[in-house]
């Protein structure tokens, strides 16, 4: 296999121009996940950082710590399962390619 280090080199810019293109669009990823009916939402970034927790007052007054804890736990997996899925397409659909490490 001979490889040109021009062709090479050309290659790894473009991917490095991918990579940065890929970490600005996670900026803009917001998904939702939710549970017990709804009535504890969370709210996360492409970036995996939670922007958002909403829990109904009804959940409050209703639950212990314990099943609060599981809503919110709950919650948070869905999210990430969503943003993990979003990025997938976006990569996927942008620019052909799977991202390792996210094991969709």
């Amino acid at each position: 296999m001979n490889m040109n280090p021009y062709d090479l080199m050309n290659n790894l810019n473009n991917l490095q121009q991918q990579a940065k293109e890929i970490q600005e669009k996670l900026k803009t990823i917001k998904c939702e996940g939710t549970s017990g009916l709804d009535m504890v939402k969370v709210t996360m970034s492409g970036e995996f950082q939670v922007s958002e927790i909403k829990i109904d007052p009804k959940v409050l007054e209703a639950s212990t710590p314990a099943m609060l804890e599981v809503l919110l736990a709950s919650a948070v997996n869905s999210a990430s399962a969503k943003v993990k899925t979003k990025i997938k397409e976006e990569t996927q659909n942008a620019y052909g390619i799977n991202i390792p490490g996210l094991n969709l």
